[in-house]
């Protein structure tokens, strides 16, 4: 399965939204999402912020679902000299 749609990650630093596709192999329990960084809608250091996030993983349960997952990407904040 195919799933488009925002995420978003909660810090005390702020809140970090992205665009994301997510796939869903039922069969198996594999999961696997591309996130593009939102700079306009997210919040407080994030606020600016440009990137991707990748998370990858296994269910362990489906009711509800709960993933267990490795997370990689890079974080570029507006302030950034690299930006």
């Amino acid at each position: 399965m195919v799933r488009k749609g925002d995420s978003s990650s909660k810090t005390r630093d702020g809140q970090l939204n992205a665009s994301a596709v997510n796939l869903f192999d039922f069969s198996n329990g594999v999961v696997s999402t591309q996130a593009r960084i939102n700079p306009s809608t997210s919040t407080g250091s994030f606020a600016g912020a440009t990137g991707y996030l990748f998370f990858n993983g296994v269910g362990t349960t489906s009711g509800p679902f709960v993933a267990r997952l490795e997370i990689t990407g890079q974080i570029c904040n507006a302030d950034d000299d690299d930006n």
